[in-house]
């Protein structure tokens, strides 16, 4: 049972990671694709609503180019709406994760080996405490541009479950966002 005051210090805390961020919860646009059932995503939306967010009311099976909801040819949600801050959960993440490595695939038998090594290397790097700004004009402002409709992508907060290492290391390179993560690190 969700009693009142969890769901206040739920949106206290996000409030207060507001300072943690490079923007501000209260003049972003991101897309409310999780169901209002989910109590994560209903928070998020609530806090929005509480700002002057732009919110881009989406669905799970329409938010990508590729996904099972579209006709072919259709532009997807986050393209449209071009989010600055995106509410996450791990098995969306997952399934984002999965587009990228699929239209990898349709590149050649190299694009994908190749795309890992730079990865890693990324990974390895910020690890350290290094960016690797070459990298993030080759390749993460491509995907974002493919995925998110364009380079605005900065956050992303994602609860509701724990995130393995790994898909939050790549997600965090591959967008090269800033994560927060509810469960974990």
């Amino acid at each position: 049972m969700l009693t009142h005051r969890n769901f206040g210090t739920g949106l206290h805390n996000m409030l207060r990671h507001d300072s943690q961020l490079d923007i501000s919860l209260f003049d972003v646009s991101f897309p409310a694709y999780l169901p209002m059932a989910h109590i994560f995503g209903y928070m998020y939306n609530f806090l929005c609503l509480y700002s002057r967010a732009r919110i881009g009311m989406c669905s799970s099976l329409t938010m990508l180019d590729s996904s099972p909801g579209h006709v072919p040819g259709q532009v997807g949600d986050f393209r449209l709406i071009k989010p600055e801050l995106m509410p996450g959960v791990p098995l969306v993440l997952d399934r984002i994760l999965k587009e990228v490595y699929r239209k990898l695939e349709t590149r050649g038998p190299l694009a994908v080996p190749l795309f890992n090594y730079f990865l890693d290397y990324k990974i390895r790097w910020k690890g350290r405490g290094f960016d690797s700004p070459l990298l993030n004009r080759l390749l993460s402002d491509r995907v974002k541009t493919q995925f998110a409709g364009g380079k605005q992508l900065v956050s992303m907060f994602v609860g509701s479950a724990p995130l393995s290492e790994r898909t939050q290391a790549l997600i965090q390179e591959i967008f090269n966002v800033k994560m927060m993560q509810a469960y974990g690190k």
